[in-house]
């Protein structure tokens, strides 16, 4: 059973709300912040622990949007800390950072933290977010992650202590103030991942951001799933550092105009299940892999300047054509357009 509400005013009392909850309710969209801290408040003690784990036991999915506020306010914590919420989206709203704000005068607490039953994330349109988290383990049971149009987010994604240990899926887009998205420690932690898709990201050079262990290996065992779209400043998954990668279980691989991406990587890349390289995410045929995919990806360069050089050099002609034609044009009477 879903239910949704918002910012209106009351058609009932807050007592009788309290009383009729659904208890079946799994999934809550709720609309700005008006009112909900009156409910989740408007019991005390052992009775405001008595109405979350009776009327909202049941809760999985909540989807918050239009809050005004730079911290997630407090009184969320008690909806957010069900034990049984496993999704939690965030829309359009002005938080700066993913922490709850302090009860008359406590410490602000991270959000990552505390909701460590979480497993799926969604933050959308939230442009005066700074920072996903900062802490060392964030999220710990965090299966999917989604970021989109979070303009806010300068560098990296996460910090390089952050691991995700559990993660199964990952798409970041819209994202223009990062500018490589990962670390090594933290792409070393991504041993469940199935699916990576990085999209939109007007100033990301790279994927994956090297560090001193030039003869590490990073595996990726699980991932099936690569998409690379429209990344106009990407050069290479990763370029500082001469790191081996291993993707035993790629399949597909989609690199969507990404004009400035010559190489995949500094290093060797074995990907046994890899046969071609997708050069549209709405096309099944793509590019026969030919060689290494390092090799492939060059070869798909080559291609694309050559491409481009043919363009240019057509447009030239066809201005050069036009020109001309226009220098011995002749109008002997227009009369014509006086009367049109």
């Amino acid at each position: 059973m879903k239910y949704f509400f918002s910012s209106m005013n009351y058609l009932f009392s807050i007592e009788l709300f309290v009383q009729c909850m659904f208890p079946n309710l799994h999934q809550l969209t709720w609309a700005r912040n008006a009112g909900m801290k009156d409910i989740i408040c408007h019991c005390e003690g052992q009775q405001q622990q008595q109405l979350m784990s009776h009327h909202f036991g049941n809760l999985k999915v909540i989807r918050l949007w239009g809050y005004d506020k730079q911290l997630l306010p407090s009184y969320l914590f008690r909806l957010l800390a069900l034990p049984n919420l496993q999704t939690l989206q965030i829309r359009v709203s002005c938080f700066k950072e993913m922490v709850f704000q302090s009860e008359e005068g406590g410490e602000e607490k991270p959000a990552s933290l505390l909701l460590s039953q979480i497993t799926e994330l969604r933050l959308d349109f939230l442009r005066e977010l700074m920072h996903l988290w900062k802490e060392k383990e964030g999220f710990p049971n965090l299966r999917i992650l989604h970021v989109d149009t979070c303009s806010n987010l300068k560098g990296n994604l996460v910090p390089s202590s952050v691991s995700f240990r559990n993660l199964e899926t990952l798409k970041v887009g819209s994202c223009n103030g990062i500018i490589k998205l990962i670390t090594h420690p933290t792409a070393k932690s991504l041993v469940q991942l199935k699916q990576m898709s990085i999209s939109f990201c007007g100033n990301i050079e790279e994927i994956i951001q090297g560090g001193d262990d030039d003869d590490d290996e990073i595996s990726f065992p699980q991932l099936n799933r690569l998409e690379l779209l429209n990344l106009p400043k990407l050069e290479s998954f990763c370029s500082s550092g001469n790191y081996t990668f291993s993707f035993p279980s790629l399949e597909d691989l989609v690199v969507q105009d990404c004009p400035k991406m010559k190489m995949f990587s500094q290093g060797h890349s074995n990907t046994p299940m890899l046969h071609k390289v997708r050069l549209y995410i709405w096309r099944t045929d793509g590019h026969i892999r030919e060689g290494s995919l390092n090799s492939t990806i060059q070869q798909l360069f080559r291609q694309k300047v050559c491409f481009l050089k043919f363009l240019f050099h057509l447009l030239f002609y066809n201005i050069l054509v036009i020109g001309f034609a226009f220098h011995s044009l002749r109008v002997n009477t227009a009369e014509f357009l006086i009367s049109w």
